[in-house]
């Protein structure tokens, strides 16, 4: 079947996008560009078609797949994943926007500088135009980076729904995975194409509460050139871990 579906790409980013591409089944890489920005421009027949990173005011889809619908993808001419920040945002707070369970501007510290703006966007793409408050708290954990989430939400009937919303969202996932605070280990995350989440909730009075998302993820993994990889499987209808190292 993959005969069918063979895409020729010009690879644009960090030699780890080159590298999981150069082994994809899929694809044969016609040039490869050093860049700090990531991109995949890859024709299908005479479709010619583009992935890109950090471009939340695109003309096509835009966000966390994880939280999107593929149809949509499928047939996008241009589609965008976040940046690194955006990412870890979407995966901490993603889950409770949709669900309109957030009640006030969340807070997020980051283990790096970072984009602030683009968190922004992305939240707001999910239907929080109201942002976040940002810091970055630059720590070196070897190419692992992290976002701290607090978020002020209301509480449903029973507190387990919480992780019962996460779990909808995430347990079908090659790439985000649900841990525990005390499990969460960076050393762990170096190299791996997934992020990690571990929740904390504390109970206040009249329905709210104050959920802390705790997430962790390798930079080029679902940071970066992994999550390229997965938005360009959407896209050309493979399969989505196709390429991806574990």
């Amino acid at each position: 079947m993959l005969q069918n579906k063979l895409v020729s790409a010009r690879v644009s980013g960090p030699e780890s996008l080159n590298a999981m591409l150069e082994v994809h089944p899929g694809v044969e890489v016609e040039s490869f560009e050093d860049s700090d920005g990531l991109s995949i421009e890859f024709k299908q027949g005479s479709w010619i078609r583009e992935a890109l990173a950090a471009h939340p005011s695109i003309e096509g889809p835009y966000g966390l797949v994880e939280l999107m619908d593929n149809n949509p993808l499928v047939c996008a001419d241009r589609a965008s994943c976040p940046g690194p920040a955006a990412t870890l945002a979407l995966v901490g707070l993603g889950p409770l926007i949709r669900a309109g369970l957030v009640v006030e501007r969340p807070s997020i510290l980051f283990s790096f500088d970072a984009d602030y703006e683009e968190v922004d966007a992305a939240l707001a793409a999910m239907g929080w135009p109201d942002g976040a408050t940002c810091a970055g708290d630059p720590i070196a954990l070897g190419g692992v980076v992290s976002a701290t989430c607090l978020s002020a939400i209301r509480i449903p009937m029973d507190a387990e729904e919480i992780d019962e919303l996460f779990e909808e969202a995430y347990g079908r996932s090659f790439f985000v995975r649900r841990t525990e605070l005390d499990a969460m280990n960076p050393d762990q995350l170096r190299g791996m194409p997934y992020a990690e989440y571990a929740l904390a909730l504390t109970e206040g009075e009249g329905g709210l509460g104050l959920l802390r998302v705790q997430v962790l993820a390798d930079i080029n993994g679902k940071c970066g050139a992994a999550q390229l990889v997965h938005l360009f499987n959407v896209m050309s209808g493979f399969e989505e871990d196709l390429g991806i190292s574990n």
